[in-house]
């Protein structure tokens, strides 16, 4: 089952020591006519292979056929439900991790993070958190 799916231009945008998270980034563009910017985290990674920029970007988790043959071709381990396959035009990976989410809202290149929970991240950003939380889209992955 396709849990997220996105004919955008997406980059790695961090890959943190904090919760191993991995964070991947489209921002708006004219290219596209896109106006939102788009976020997913991904926390507790503990294997990847994608790459850094990526054009279009599908997201399933792994049936269990895909699980174990990944497993095997990568000599990976991964707990049940915790193998996510990551298409994007012309790339196969996949990224072991808790669930992913994801984020829309309109933002500016300069604005904060969507994942920007602490107070101090907010004041480290300048307060730029304006928008409510009704503007934000949200979602697991799955």
């Amino acid at each position: 089952m396709v849990a997220f799916e996105s004919d955008r231009y997406f980059q790695v945008w961090s890959l943190g020591h904090s919760h191993d998270a991995l964070m991947l980034r489209s921002n708006p563009s004219w290219m596209d006519n896109s106006t939102t910017r788009i976020e997913i985290c991904a926390w507790h990674v503990e294997a990847l292979m994608i790459k850094p920029r990526m054009q279009g970007l599908r997201i399933a988790r792994a049936t269990g056929d895909e699980h174990e043959a990944a497993c095997r071709r990568f000599g990976i381990e991964a707990d049940a439900g915790s193998l996510f396959l990551l298409e994007a035009q012309g790339f196969t990976g996949f990224l072991v991790s808790g669930t992913p989410q994801w984020r829309e809202a309109v933002r500016e290149l300069g604005d904060p993070s969507l994942f920007a929970f602490r107070v101090r991240d907010i004041e480290q950003d300048e307060g730029r958190m304006e928008e409510t939380a009704s503007e934000v889209t949200v979602a697991n992955i799955d």
